[in-house]
């Protein structure tokens, strides 16, 4: 599992707390647990910390599994909606099978921000970026990191946008 950074709102703290509240009252009893963002890691290591029960330490482990994936969907919704406005293209040019220059341009910032901020694998990030094959996922990703300096301007201000950076 990627080292993904989780930021949880308000409304993610009740929904675990309702659901595991012996697993959340032991995760959040330390005074130095992020209460806003927290990783995997971190997790495992609050988990290890507090000697979480077998049972309460699976319920810690399918909650943060379902929860990754709807942000890392979510997340990746928002980078594709910046990354076409900052490229000032649309939305539908990038999942298209278009191969105009400008168009590449952006999928290949997707497949790169994608692959950083999300849970995603190549595979998903394929499919929500219209129906591509991971190996085209994965050439996007090594060109962006090949030509970096060309990039970065772009990736940077996405980054920005989103709130990641």
């Amino acid at each position: 599992m990627n080292h993904v950074v989780a930021k949880w709102s308000a409304q993610d703290h009740r929904i675990f707390k309702a659901r595991n509240p012996r697993a959340y009252a032991k995760l959040m009893q330390n005074d130095d647990a992020p209460k806003t963002n927290l990783t995997v890691r971190r997790i495992v290591y609050l988990g290890e910390q507090h000697d979480l029960h077998v049972k309460q330490w699976r319920k810690v482990n399918n909650f943060m599994k379902a929860w990754l994936q709807i942000r890392s969907k979510d997340m990746a919704s928002q980078i594709l909606k910046a990354v076409a406005g900052q490229c000032k293209i649309k939305i539908s040019d990038i999942l298209s099978p278009r191969r105009f220059q400008e168009i590449v341009f952006a999928r290949d910032i997707c497949y790169y921000l994608m692959r950083k901020h999300t849970n995603l694998s190549l595979v998903q990030i394929g499919k929500r970026l219209g129906g591509r094959d991971h190996s085209s996922v994965l050439h996007g990703i090594r060109k962006v990191l090949r030509h970096i300096d060309r990039y970065a301007v772009v990736v940077n201000e996405v980054e920005r946008v989103l709130g990641v950076r």
